[in-house]
């Protein structure tokens, strides 16, 4: 759900019509163009939609985009459903999921024999990136698409930078935002503000949710490369210096966070802990 994860929300929110348009005729959503409703309340609930979007007389499509799917998401659409029923009887409704990272969402919610509602589903780590890429106003997406590994993704954001460059003014700066927010799923914020350098983003992203997060990202950063050395001068003055302890002291602040100080003072011996476990 995308209220929990509000830098993704503020993400959309700064796109504008022309590429929400994109983005929901790429779902399969026959979108009326000026018919999308950003983050829209539905009554008796706090909850939002992420997208309502409207299809022609009567017809409305509700987008959510979720980071992994959860059990509870079937039941969550079902509410949006009742409610949105309620608020507009007769409407009839399309639901579309699209899933960013990893876990798969169910296409139907049911209770084995009786069927209550039929979900859209998209996976974007099954797309072509090749396919986003063509259209800058999708290509945001493309880095969360089908590649190998971190290299490609890394190439494939500089290139759905690129393309970004192209389109008017006034939206590159939403797309820019959504493409580094994307990106920081998976990559690294020195990656991505590298990425960003050598594409020449004409922008500043100074107090954008994009610079947000990239801020954010490289304080976290910041802060694990300060426990590792924390970790590697302990274990080096118990145990005196040996190649081995970077590796040690990595895995035990990714694995293990606040307590990785403790563990190094509890190892007896660093031919008992092994980082590949």
């Amino acid at each position: 759900m995308i209220a929990a994860h509000p830098p993704l929300d503020d993400a959309l929110r700064q796109l504008g019509a022309p590429d929400l348009l994109a983005l929901c005729r790429w779902l399969g959503i026959p979108a009326d163009p000026g018919a999308i409703r950003l983050g829209e309340a539905l009554p008796a609930t706090t909850r939002s939609t992420d997208l309502l979007v409207g299809c022609g007389p009567g017809l409305v499509a509700q987008l959510e985009v979720v980071h992994e799917p959860n059990e509870d998401l079937p039941w969550r659409l079902l509410e949006y459903r009742a409610r949105l029923h309620r608020r507009e009887p007769g409407v009839r409704l399309s639901q579309h999921v699209l899933v960013l990272g990893g876990g798969s969402a169910p296409g139907i919610l049911d209770d084995g024999a009786e069927v209550w509602a039929r979900f859209h589903v998209t996976h974007l780590r099954e797309q072509d990136p090749a396919d986003l890429l063509a259209d800058p106003a999708l290509a945001p997406w493309a880095c969360l698409a089908r590649v190998p590994d971190d290299d490609s993704r890394r190439e494939v954001l500089r290139e759905a930078l690129k393309r970004i460059t192209t389109v008017a003014p006034d939206r590159i700066r939403g797309l820019t935002a959504l493409a580094l927010v994307l990106a920081a799923v998976h990559l690294d914020p020195d990656t991505i503000e590298l990425a960003r350098r050598e594409t020449a983003v004409p922008i500043s992203l100074e107090g954008t949710v994009g610079g947000r997060i990239l801020e954010r990202r490289a304080m976290e950063r910041g802060r694990a490369e300060g426990q590792v050395t924390a970790v590697s001068r302990i274990l080096i003055s118990r145990f005196g210096a040996d190649e081995r302890i970077d590796a040690i002291a990595r895995d035990a602040v990714t694995r293990h966070a606040e307590r990785a100080v403790d563990l190094a003072l509890a190892i007896t011996s660093l031919d008992a802990v092994d980082p590949s476990v």
